[in-house]
């Protein structure tokens, strides 16, 4: 089964992915299953790495400038004003710019409100970890769009017992207070549990992802922290829907909530 089927995402759906442990290879697998379904923005609230040619039909920069781009005759360099300009399906990457370090960066909420309208699916990058499995954020992290519909909680399912430190967790400086040791259960439930943690912020329908289970030992590893976040779940009610599975294997498993997903 899909996963876009599985989340349930339809028309004007507006996706926000945070966490870290495989955010942007989510955000384009959602992408791809709703590339021949209309029109599809993929955009962020921070920054992303300028996605492979194969991964979208047409990329839209802000800035004026970008020659490198306009060259391809597939590329926009505005999208316009009106729904005749756009074909009737196909991946749109948009952003304010390219950076130094081949990064796409964040359009204002203001310029997000003008293009949503012309979209039938969006999703939108709208956190950070460089790369890092882990992260600590900051008081004004998530970054989430106020048009969000549902916001996506991106977990890897191979933290368990990874060394607390600079190498694997982004901000490690704000993550739980801890400097060193390794990450239990507990400090993942407090990250997703935590007001301040990655569902800060968050909008519409929350869900989180338990990625990249892609074999039984990494699942076998990860059943005490399921059975926790479900447990936990029932006493706050935060998630609408957990799953767990494989972006990479596309594979994954909606887990029983007890009726509490939605």
């Amino acid at each position: 089964m899909k996963i876009t089927e599985i989340l349930k995402i339809g028309k004007n759906s507006i996706v926000s992915i945070v966490g870290a442990g495989g955010k942007t290879s989510l955000m384009f697998r959602l992408a791809e299953e709703l590339r021949k379904k209309g029109r599809v923005l993929v955009t962020t609230t921070t920054k992303i790495y300028v996605p492979k040619k194969e991964q979208y039909d047409y990329l839209v920069v802000e800035e004026e400038g970008c020659d490198f781009f306009l060259k391809d005759k597939d590329v926009l360099t505005h999208l316009g004003s009106e729904v005749e300009n756009l074909k009737s399906t196909g991946i749109w990457v948009y952003g304010e710019k390219i950076n130094g370090d081949n990064k796409l960066t964040a359009v204002s909420e203001k310029k997000l409100e003008q293009v949503i309208k012309l979209f039938d699916y969006v999703l939108i990058e709208a956190d950070g970890s460089k790369g890092k499995p882990l992260k600590g954020w900051r008081k004004d992290e998530p970054i989430i769009s106020s048009y969000t519909t549902c916001t996506i909680g991106v977990l890897s399912g191979r933290t368990l017992g990874l060394d607390i430190g600079e190498e694997s967790i982004h901000r490690v400086n704000r993550f739980l207070g801890k400097a060193e040791g390794t990450v239990n259960v507990e400090d993942l439930m407090e990250v997703i549990f935590n007001p301040s943690g990655m569902f800060n912020y968050s909008k519409g329908k929350r869900v989180l992802y338990i990625n990249q289970i892609d074999e039984e030992y990494v699942y076998k590893k990860n059943l005490d922290l399921i059975s926790e976040i479900i447990n936990e779940n029932w006493k706050n009610g935060l998630l609408n829907q957990v799953i767990i599975g494989s972006t990479k294997n596309k594979n994954y498993i909606n887990m029983d909530l007890g009726g509490q997903d939605g």
